[in-house]
């Protein structure tokens, strides 16, 4: 599926929460703690905005979010905490020519992975390798590798790359400043988005 991109503006005022598991702590009768975690993959939760951006550029913004029907759609952003990696492990060889989703791995004494659907390749395509040799790929819609020959029986496979996260706003409207010599500039003081891990 295809989505709305918001640029990557220098001039971008940008919070990334930590992701939220949905945990919580309860205290039992007896003084001990229980914990409740009710996601196994996390929610990430955005506020960002754009200041003293030129009104030229900003009716780009508008017309973003114009195109996602405020909070009806995704819309994708870069993840200034999180949005590259480099030699990211992401599967195993089979033999085969299947396609394999690319993940981002989180470790510790809990891990999880991190599917990447959406890649941002405007400063260069993802590289994909086979026990650190490069890889021919056929496709990589929606972060899924297809190789051009089969994966190679037992070798590592890694990535190298950048990519988007899907968000909804959670406001359906936002207010736009007009401001400076004859409203040349522009600025849209917050918006609260929310990962959507359903697009």
């Amino acid at each position: 599926m295809t989505y709305p991109i918001f640029p990557k503006s220098a001039a971008l005022g940008f919070i990334s929460s930590t992701p939220d598991f949905a945990a919580e702590s309860i205290v039992m009768n007896g003084g001990a703690v229980r914990s409740i975690v009710r996601r196994t993959r996390p929610l990430r939760r955005y506020q960002f905005g754009y200041s003293n951006t030129l009104v030229a550029d900003m009716r780009n913004i508008v017309e973003k979010i114009e195109e996602c029907r405020g909070s009806g759609y995704p819309v994708l952003i870069r993840d200034w905490r999180h949005y590259s990696v480099v030699d990211q492990v992401f599967g195993f060889g089979d033999g085969t020519s299947d396609g394999k989703q690319l993940v981002i791995s989180f470790g510790g004494a809990r891990p999880y992975d991190y599917p990447v659907k959406f890649l941002d390749e405007d400063d260069g395509a993802i590289v994909i390798k086979s026990n650190g040799v490069v890889k021919a790929i056929a496709s990589k819609t929606d972060g899924i590798i297809v190789p051009t020959t089969p994966w190679a029986m037992g070798e590592t496979l890694t990535w190298t790359g950048k990519y988007y996260v899907a968000v909804r706003l959670e406001s359906s409207s936002q207010d736009v400043m007009i401001d400076g010599p004859n409203g040349a500039y522009a600025k849209i003081n917050g918006m609260s988005a929310t990962e959507d891990i359903n697009a």
